[in-house]
């Protein structure tokens, strides 16, 4: 039985969802305290320690982009929502001009595809919605110290989509993939103030 939401529902989901990706984020990187937060946040490197809570974190953000997928092709929920859920998708790479290399034929005849491009192909695609399964997640590459101060990993996983037509399976996708990640400092307002601080965030998908 397909469960429909109003539009109440939807909007609370969706604060849910972007609720919960703010709360993992600052409870992944092995911080107990506020104190210990800041210090890992505007620390000038960070430790083994840290680094392999903000490879926690970039697992649950690969996820994540399983998760919003799904809810901007689902035709049954509001479409402002739909629209919200791709700036959020967006938000987890380094840039919307991240690269997503073998995409879905059905989806692109395109070898490569920008994220922002592909998810409004998702947007607007013919199916009623995708169900979208990150599977097999592995560290390949444990983040490493790299050049201009930042931090370089590599994660490969199993994708795994379905595409409806109503209650129906018309077509299913299978990938293996790698997805590199980051750890870079960017800028965070914290009332009228900015600081620098770290954050991971996924690269190009292969």
């Amino acid at each position: 039985m397909m469960i429909i939401f109003n539009l109440n529902m939807k909007i609370t989901l969706l604060v849910a969802i972007f609720a919960i990706s703010v709360n993992v984020s600052s409870q992944s990187v092995g911080v107990d305290n506020n104190n210990d937060l800041e210090s890992t946040f505007t620390a000038k490197n960070l430790s083994n320690y840290k680094l392999r809570g903000f490879e926690t974190r970039a697992v649950q953000k690969l996820e994540d982009f399983g998760d919003y997928l799904e809810l901007i092709s689902n035709k049954e929920f509001d479409l402002g929502l739909r629209k919200q859920a791709i700036k959020m998708l967006e938000n987890l790479f380094i840039d919307k001009n991240a690269l997503l290399v073998n995409p879905e034929n059905e989806l692109t005849d395109k070898n490569q595809i920008e994220i922002r491009e592909y998810a409004q192909s998702v947007l607007e695609c013919d199916f009623s919605r995708l169900e979208i399964s990150i599977t097999k997640i592995k560290l390949s590459k444990p983040l490493e110290f790299i050049k201009k101060g930042n931090y370089s990993g590599e994660l490969s996983f199993t994708q795994s989509s379905k595409f409806y037509k109503s209650s129906k399976v018309l077509k299913r996708s299978l990938r293996n993939r790698k997805a590199r990640i980051v750890v870079v400092k960017t800028s965070k307002k914290f009332g009228n103030e900015k600081e620098f601080v770290w954050n991971v965030l996924l690269v190009n998908i292969n």
